[in-house]
């Protein structure tokens, strides 16, 4: 982006580290593919996939946050239990054992970082799922709770100053609260298992959040 602003010559192709390259390539397939359907809703593909926003116009961004809809493009657990458990499974044909599939497993999520870009939120939901596979790789039970803490605990180790960065903290509320209160929500809605888990995430994570997002924004999205 520099050498076409005429400031800088990019870095020789041999200099840059292949997984850096395959994450930008893949990252700009996606940017191109969505920019190749135009529209507002076509920004959203690269942002609800990878976490990328580029594409969307600071009105529709804009937008978004007033609506409360701005974490569709922000990359969590959802995204790395997806990415987890689709390549577990499908190294499952190739390699029997699991105690070798989930050293893979946590090297992919690793090149999954890289192409999302290490954000306090990413980092947490990494930590999180690394664990969870750990768990399984020594045979026990994973506890959401404990996660949680270690993961808060080992992030801000390394960098203490997250603690005052608004994604970080947001993660940590959002996850608390679907650890905390989506089976409380869950059980007081007489529905389908479904439409309770379809009610109660999205509740729980808002009523979370919405404290921080009230004192951070001055509103609260309804």
């Amino acid at each position: 982006r520099q050498s076409a602003l005429g400031s800088e010559t990019p870095p020789a192709r041999s200099s840059i580290p292949r997984s850096v390259r395959t994450s930008t390539t893949s990252n700009s397939q996606t940017l191109s593919q969505a920019a190749a359907i135009g529209g507002e809703s076509a920004s959203l593909l690269p942002g609800i996939i990878i976490g990328d926003t580029s594409l969307q116009s600071r009105q529709f961004t804009d937008q978004m946050r007033s609506a409360g809809l701005s974490h569709l493009t922000a990359v969590s657990g959802a995204n790395f239990a997806i990415v987890g458990t689709f390549v577990f499974l499908l190294l499952g044909f190739i390699i029997p054992d699991k105690k070798v599939r989930i050293p893979v497993t946590l090297i992919s999520l690793i090149f999954f970082i890289l192409l999302v870009r290490p954000s306090p939120s990413v980092l947490r939901a990494a930590v999180m799922t690394g664990i969870y596979f750990l768990s399984r790789y020594s045979g026990r039970k994973n506890d959401a709770k404990q996660s949680l803490a270690v993961a808060i605990a080992v992030l801000l180790l390394i960098n203490p100053f997250q603690a005052f960065e608004a994604g970080f903290i947001l993660s940590v509320l959002a996850t608390a609260g679907l650890i905390y209160l989506a089976g409380p929500i869950a059980e007081r809605i007489r529905a389908p298992k479904i439409v309770c888990e379809l009610v109660s995430i999205p509740v729980a994570a808002t009523l979370a959040c919405s404290p921080y997002l009230a004192m951070l924004t001055g509103s609260i999205n309804l």
